[in-house]
């Protein structure tokens, strides 16, 4: 077999793993972690535009925690598109080296995430959170933008062959 074959089919692997990984932690955890990375981002953000003079900014503590609860939600569904996403693009380049195209791509690609993502709420189940069909459709959306653009870009890349 292919080395780049090889070494593709190892990265959609370890992305895989990372869904797995990021799905094993606590719900508790997992919000935690996210409302983290909001509270650092929007006090970088704060920061910098006090720093380069842009307006001064004052962000309370209650002010930072009511942006934070804002934000949690729709940040965490969007890691879910994320995740989707790259697993997408990553599954469709090593379909391209396979050279499966056409419709083909779109089957394999959409039936192998919402394998995964049932696969991957059903995990959840398993170590004491959550499983939704809500995800599990959010997941999709990472999908189809990856499926989209691919279309697109094939679309554009005949155009130009035929120009």
């Amino acid at each position: 077999m292919n080395k780049k074959i090889i070494f593709k089919s190892l990265l959609i692997i370890v992305w895989l793993l990372v869904i797995f990984v990021f799905s094993s932690f606590s719900s508790l955890k997992s919000v935690n972690d996210s409302k983290n990375i909001i509270k650092d981002v929007t006090t970088n953000i704060v920061n910098i535009n006090n720093d380069i003079g842009l307006s001064k900014i004052e962000l309370s503590e209650s002010k930072l925690n009511k942006i934070v609860n804002k934000l949690n939600y729709p940040f965490r569904k969007l890691m879910h598109v994320s995740e989707y996403f790259i697993l997408s693009i990553l599954i469709i380049i090593l379909l391209k080296d396979l050279n499966i195209r056409g419709k083909n791509v779109y089957i394999i690609v959409i039936l192998s995430c919402i394998c995964f993502a049932t696969l991957d709420e059903t995990h959840q189940l398993l170590v004491g959170r959550t499983a939704t069909y809500k995800d599990v459709i959010i997941d999709f959306i990472g999908v189809a933008i990856a499926c989209t653009i691919y279309k697109y870009q094939n679309i554009l890349k005949r155009r130009k062959l035929s120009m």
